[in-house]
Formats: C-alpha cells, structure tokens, sequence
C-alpha cells in the first residue's frame, strides 16, 4: 500500500481514538503532535503537572463548530485535580456534550486522577482510555445513559473511597480491565463494591478482562464476579468475558 495513505489513514484512526476499543494496543493516543480535532492545549488551565480544567478563556459554545471531538490530556500532566472538569463545581467549566473522545498523548506521564475529576452528568463520551502508569483512580460520577467504552490500566493500584464510579445510571456498554495480576493488584481489586459496577453495567453492559503470566483472564474474571456477588447478590454474568 502507498506509504503516504498508511501514514493518512494512520492519523485519521489515532485521531478519532480508534485504538482505545483494543486492549492489545497502545492505550494513549500515538501521535507525534496535537491532533487537529482536539480542543487546543492553550485551552488548558495546566500548572506544575496538575491539570486543574479549562481556562476561563475556552467558552464551548463558541467552538461547537469547529469541529472539535476529543479531549487530549498532555504528557506532561502527572494529576488530574480533583473536580477538574466536575459539572456540579460551579468553578468548573465542564466538557463539552460534543466531546466523544477523551484520551492522553502518546508517552504520558499520568499517575493520579483525583476524585471527582470527571463528572457526566448531562451525556456520556464514547471512550476514555486511562494509559498504563496511571497508579490512583478517583470516584467518577456519571447519571447519563450511553455507550461508552472504559480501559483501566494493568498499573493502577489504588482507587479511591472502594468504588469507581458512582450513580444510579450507566454511561457504560464496556468496560475493559487490562493485563491484570491478581497478586499485585489484590488490594485495589478487593476494594471493589457493587457501586462499582452499576446495576446496568453488572447486568447488561460488557466487563473484559484480560490476565498476564500470573494470572490467567479466567481467574480474574471469576474473581470479580464471585467477589461483586458477594456484595450484590447478582447471579448472572453472562456478559462478562475473559480474553
């Protein structure tokens, strides 16, 4: 195949987050510059490594059509305050309803996303791929209905107040946890609650879940439905897949 279109269609599929829906692959988005239909760094409020949200500056219905769909986090951000982009902060200035994308620059350097950084209240983003290196998750919130599809990395080790998302709805369809070791990551994973999992997620969405050298797919997967048994009483799990 011509080099120039590989390179063309390349760019295209990075830039609309193709490789967040394939854990195998690379879990940030794999681009040597700022895409073109992400919201602009300048945009960014960014001091010292911590991503505190928006600029007062960035005002989203003035760039609705600008064709802007992801959000990128930078490589040089390290945290994500906490209610960074919390739509119930009135401080914050939140998402964008035409964001569909929220993913991190090639080679980040994330380690905390603190609670409450994100916070979906009014729509769902199609995909959020958290990279490897990530270490400490915070609660996020979420009260909308959609399809959207969530990679936790094989590094985290901790998350925060034992449940990651919060809510009475799912704006989940798939939720993937990546290369996970049981003996490593025994402590975050006992943590885990039926809040974790809401009652539409546990029953009707996708939970994926792959294993490494130490622990196989299966083992993890029959470790999160015996222990979300445990604390919900749910039986059924035929959506839940080891690969």
């Amino acid at each position: 195949m011509n080099k120039k279109l590989i390179k063309t269609i390349a760019s295209i599929t990075c830039g609309l987050g193709v490789v967040a829906t394939i854990p195998a692959m690379s879990t940030s988005c794999n681009c040597s510059s700022w895409i073109k239909n992400a919201i602009p760094k300048k945009y960014l409020d960014i001091s010292d490594g911590v991503l505190k949200g928006f600029k007062n500056t960035f005002v989203a219905d003035e760039h609705i059509n600008d064709g802007y769909d992801t959000l990128l986090i930078p490589k040089d951000v390290v945290t994500i305050a906490a209610h960074a982009f919390d739509s119930d902060e009135e401080s914050s200035i939140v998402i964008p309803t035409y964001i569909a994308n929220i993913i991190f620059e090639n080679n980040s350097k994330i380690n905390n996303i603190e609670s409450y950084a994100f916070n979906f209240a009014g729509f769902s983003p199609d995909k959020i791929t958290f990279p490897e290196g990530l270490t400490q998750l915070g609660s996020m919130y979420n009260m909308s209905w959609g399809n959207s599809i969530i990679t936790i990395p094989s590094s985290l080790n901790e998350i925060d107040q034992n449940y990651i998302f919060s809510g009475e709805y799912s704006w989940i369809s798939t939720l993937i946890f990546n290369n996970v070791d049981l003996n490593k990551n025994h402590a975050w994973l006992q943590k885990i609650n039926s809040v974790s999992f809401s009652d539409s997620l546990r029953t009707e969405g996708v939970i994926r879940v792959s294993g490494n050298s130490t622990s196989t797919s299966q083992e993890v997967l029959d470790y999160l439905k015996t222990h979300t048994a445990a604390e919900s009483g749910l039986s059924s799990f035929d959506n839940w897949i080891a690969i």
